[in-house]
């Protein structure tokens, strides 16, 4: 729940404040210089463009992978906790992109739903594989 509450709060900054926590970061890891930031040079807008669609997509894996446990710890079973966490999560990003149609300077961009998919579909893949070696071992182990 604490990384959707966090997810959240990002998304309901304006573009000006969502900036500037963007472009403190990228300065901070020495990724470019403030007046890099500053003049908005063309290895600026790119190293920005590339941060944020990270950020979108390492946010969403954190969300997949608490609905995930969630979901299979409730269910124990793969082939329900798949597409209801998928629903949940696509659900959950549908919902952020409309709400930042309503915050200032922001609005909803699809290529943010694609970055969002595909971290959640890769999150989905990791724990999938993960579950299904450690049957596997469990098998193996309890066969012995």
């Amino acid at each position: 729940v604490l990384i959707i509450i966090v997810s959240y709060k990002f998304s309901a900054q304006t573009d000006v404040q969502s900036l500037s926590i963007s472009d403190r970061l990228l300065v901070m890891l020495k990724v470019v210089s403030w007046d890099e930031v500053q003049s908005e040079s063309g290895e600026y807008l790119l190293y920005s463009r590339i941060f944020r669609e990270v950020a979108h997509l390492l946010l969403y894996s954190l969300i997949t992978l608490q609905v995930f446990l969630l979901i299979y710890s409730l269910v124990k079973h793969l082939k329900t906790t798949i597409p209801i966490t998928i629903l949940i999560v696509m659900c959950y990003a549908l919902f952020d992109e409309y709400h930042q149609e309503f915050v200032e300077g922001r609005g909803y961009e699809y290529f943010d739903l694609v970055m969002d998919f595909i971290g959640s579909t890769l999150t989905i893949f990791i724990a999938t594989t993960s579950v299904w070696i450690s049957r596997k071992i469990v098998g193996k182990i309890n066969g012995l």
